[in-house]
Order: structure tokens, then C-alpha cells, then sequence
């Protein structure tokens, strides 16, 4: 009777770790659902908004649409910009995606060095080698500081931090783009238009152009 009572308890032991969710001590948001949400949630959730085993249960039929689902799943940390830990500094919290899974890109921006050091899983940059290089504050309130008497983002500490981009303060790493044309492009749009984006044609021809280092 014993022995039959311990193999339930590993049988059930067994059974909670096939199910549990990969991500739980990982980022579990900040991705999006690659299927509509509620074709997600009707899949994935139950009556009360809780996920599912199948979620996670690679036994059931329907955890084949669950990379499909990430968001509703809380699975983020399987994609490849989420796919690693943070290591925030003490007493510093990293930013937090909010419930539709968008990252706080001023927060990540704002203090780009220290997040990409500490923050990376939060920000979504885990398959970066380098923070996104931007400006804080607009590119036309950053210039001023760049061309003022003394050149202000060599002297301060704080234009550097919010007029990275301008002052060539950002984390760098050697970053090419792989057409001369890219300038041509960049002005086209071709950083942003989803048709270049989608294919990784941006970050094949014109990385270093469209600020992907």
C-alpha cells in the first residue's frame, strides 16, 4: 500500500512539472500574440481568465498553437529578445511591459547603458550586443548642446545620458552596413517599412544606418 501510495506521488509530481510554465522565473511579458487574442484566450484561457496546462503540456493537442500565443501564455522568454535574465542593480527596478505587452521604450532609452547592462530581458534586448542608440529628448533640443560653447556633451554628465545619440555617447560595437546606398534608404523609410523589416533585410543591409547595433 505504501509503495503504491509513493508511486501516485511521483506520477503526480511527474505530471506538475510537465505542465509548469518555462518562463516562471524568467520575463513572462512583453511579446505579442502572433494569433488574434481572443483566438488565444478562448484556446489557452478558462472561464476565469486563467492559462491552461496546454499552454505548457506538450502531451495536449493544443500546445502546438502555443508559440503562436505567447503573450496569453506568458511564455515572452522564449523569444530570442526576451531569452535572458535581468540583473538589476540594488534598490533599482527594471521597467515592467504592460499588460498589452509593450515595453516602456523611454524608460529603457532613458538610461540606456546602465538597462543594457542590468535590464535586458525588460527592454526586449537580449540579441542585441548594444543598447539602441537614440536621444532621450527630441533631436532638435539635443543639437543645441552638441554645437553650444564648450561643447556641453563632453562637460555634463546628464546631456550625455539624454542626448546619447547626438553626443555619440551610446554603447558601440563594431557595426557595419553591407550597401553604401543605406543613407539613400534610410531616407525612403526603409528602416521602418514592415515589408523590409519582417524579412531581415533592415538588419542584413543596413544595421549600422538604422541604428540596430
Amino acid at each position: 500500500m505504501l509503495l503504491r501510495l509513493l508511486s501516485i506521488v511521483v506520477l503526480l509530481t511527474i505530471a506538475q512539472a510537465v505542465v509548469e510554465n518555462p518562463c516562471k522565473a524568467k520575463q513572462t511579458t512583453g511579446c505579442k500574440d502572433l494569433a488574434t487574442t481572443d483566438s488565444c484566450e478562448k484556446i489557452f484561457l478558462d472561464g476565469t481568465g486563467q492559462i491552461q496546462p496546454s499552454c505548457y503540456d506538450k502531451t495536449n493537442a493544443d500546445f502546438v498553437f502555443s508559440s503562436n500565443c505567447r503573450a496569453t501564455c506568458q511564455l515572452c522568454c522564449q523569444e530570442p529578445e526576451f531569452d535572458c535574465a535581468d540583473d538589476p542593480l540594488p534598490g533599482i527596478d527594471c521597467p515592467i511591459p504592460d499588460q498589452d505587452g509593450n515595453v516602456d521604450e523611454i524608460s529603457c532609452s532613458r538610461f540606456s547603458d546602465e538597462n543594457f547592462q542590468h535590464c535586458q530581458s525588460s527592454c526586449g534586448w537580449c540579441n542585441k550586443k548594444a543598447a539602441p542608440c537614440v536621444d532621450y529628448l527630441a533631436a532638435t533640443d539635443c543639437a543645441p548642446f552638441k554645437a553650444a560653447p564648450g561643447d556641453l556633451c563632453t562637460t555634463d554628465a546628464q546631456v550625455k545620458v539624454f542626448c546619447a545619440k547626438t553626443c555619440g555617447a551610446c554603447i558601440t560595437e563594431d557595426c557595419d552596413d553591407a550597401s553604401t546606398r543605406c543613407p539613400i534608404w534610410v531616407g525612403n523609410g526603409f528602416c521602418t517599412d514592415p515589408f523590409y523589416t519582417a524579412g531581415d533585410s533592415v538588419s542584413t543591409y543596413c544595421k549600422k544606418s538604422c541604428d540596430l547595433c
